[in-house]
């Protein structure tokens, strides 16, 4: 996840530093190398004790994924203090409005000290979830009541909404609106993502819906742009309105593989913030690097 983020950011033009761990095998050095040779900035912890992480999927001929297989375990290496060592190397004369960005397959602890030290620095957060069982970390450590930013798909969504226990008994909104988006992204979505926002501190999510497009909502405009999530953070709590959007996705013509197309929406959306675009043209960003994706046999 972390390696399909940080090339897609690299590839438009994004300036990163990918913080992760690899074994001392054939498959590490191949990490290593293809960072260097994409010109991706790197920290790569080598850890003696375990294999290089591997993700194993198996698709449909129409390109659907059928099941997989993961070994993640080396990344229980990175723990508080060893991120927090590395993070201090690598940001210490980064822009002010740098924004770190971490996936599920971190520690809970680890994603905790991660929202606590952005907060603490003055630097957005982002969650991407991975997965219904992975994204519940942020909750479990405690990272989810300081995180400022989500990408999650609808299922990973309803898992955080039950893993932290949240509510809201408050108004949808105006009527006519929900309607709208009720039947554009379901309802349960909808009353997910404003259960989520109301009972956290998150400025902005963004839930991937397939073939269905995405939905965005945010706690300042969809016109805004990352200078005014940031003040929106920091101002965390005196806002109650919700701002969403569906977003329909771009049309493929031929789906090859849905591998890495959610890294690559993810990645480009992030990339379309620091770029200067608002939320809106942002997300639509996601979408073409998506599709392109999505058509790509070497994705």
């Amino acid at each position: 996840v972390g390696f399909n983020i940080c090339s897609t950011l690299e590839g438009l033009r994004i300036p990163v530093e990918f913080i992760s761990a690899s074994g001392a095998d054939g498959m590490g050095r191949t990490v290593v190398a293809e960072c260097e040779r994409r010109g991706i900035k790197h920290r790569i912890q080598v850890v003696n004790e375990h294999r290089t992480g591997v993700y194993v999927a198996l698709f449909s001929s129409d390109g659907n994924l059928v099941g997989a297989v993961a070994d993640m375990c080396i990344f229980d290496s990175l723990s508080p203090r060893l991120v927090g060592e590395v993070m201090r190397k690598c940001l210490v004369a980064s822009a002010r409005h740098a924004l770190v960005l971490m996936d599920g397959n971190l520690r809970a602890d680890t994603l905790y000290a991660l929202t606590q030290w952005c907060t603490a620095d003055g630097r957005l957060s982002w969650f991407e979830s991975v997965s219904v069982e992975k994204c519940r970390r942020i909750v479990r450590g405690g990272g989810l009541a300081s995180l400022s930013c989500l990408s999650c798909n609808r299922t990973e969504l309803q898992a955080l909404v039950e893993e932290a226990g949240l509510s809201y008994d408050g108004r949808l909104g105006a009527q006519g609106d929900v309607e709208v988006l009720t039947n554009q992204i379901g309802c349960d979505t909808l009353q997910n993502v404003l259960y989520l926002m109301r009972g956290s501190d998150i400025v902005l999510v963004v839930v991937t819906l397939g073939a269905d497009g995405s939905f965005a909502a945010s706690k300042v405009p969809l016109t805004a742009t990352i200078d005014t999530l940031h003040q929106a953070y920091r101002s965390r709590g005196q806002t109650r309105t919700i701002y969403g959007a569906y977003l329909p996705a771009v049309p493929v013509e031929h789906v090859v593989s849905v591998s890495g197309a959610g890294d690559s929406y993810t990645a480009a959306t992030v990339a379309g913030l620091l770029q200067g675009r608002n939320i809106l043209d942002a997300a639509g960003l996601g979408h073409a690097v998506a599709a392109t994706v999505l058509g790509c046999p070497s994705a």
